[in-house]
């Protein structure tokens, strides 16, 4: 995936911040049953700016390619901090209305990239930042959103649970 811009071109460019992490494992990371690619608009706020692990990442602009969402615009990190410094911001004056990340529109321009015009760089507008609740026109949603609970309980950790009861059987003898 390329960023797609002409350097010197301003832009507003509309979709779901997500974190490289949590898009590239297609899972969120605080809900593992939100199918990242399915219901990137339910991915919470607090996932996207506080474990330090999807702040290493790095962060992307999701934007619907068929039936699915991908990242379509990578952030660098000087570009992603000022994102998630917003959304930040945002989730503290406001807890429950800023639960969900949802939609945003971001202005920027873009300047030349490191190594040559052929991948430029989306250089953001903090000023520009708007969170849009509903779905813009030409923006799939899925009718229903997925479950907001973990999923069931692994193989694997069902079987560390009986091996944990086990012990303790063991050494109650």
């Amino acid at each position: 995936m390329a960023n797609q811009g002409t350097v010197g071109t301003t832009q507003t460019l509309t979709g779901i911040l997500m974190d490289r992490l949590c898009a590239d494992q297609n899972f969120a990371l605080d809900n593992n049953s939100l199918v990242i690619n399915k219901h990137p608009m339910d991915h919470t706020v607090h996932c996207l700016v506080h474990p330090q692990v999807c702040i290493d990442s790095g962060y992307c602009l999701m934007q619907p390619a068929g039936e699915v969402w991908e990242c379509k615009y990578n952030f660098t990190k000087v570009e992603g901090k000022k994102l998630r410094d917003w959304y930040n911001a945002k989730e503290a004056a406001d807890p429950v209305g800023w639960k969900l990340t949802r939609f945003l529109n971001v202005t920027g321009t873009w300047v030349a990239g490191e190594t040559t015009d052929a991948d430029p760089v989306f250089q953001v507008d903090e000023s520009s930042f708007t969170r849009i609740e509903d779905a813009p026109a030409g923006m799939m949603t899925t009718s229903a959103p997925p479950s907001t609970t973990s999923a069931p309980a692994s193989a694997g950790s069902a079987s560390a649970s009986v091996f944990l009861l086990a012990l303790a059987a063991v050494k109650l003898m």
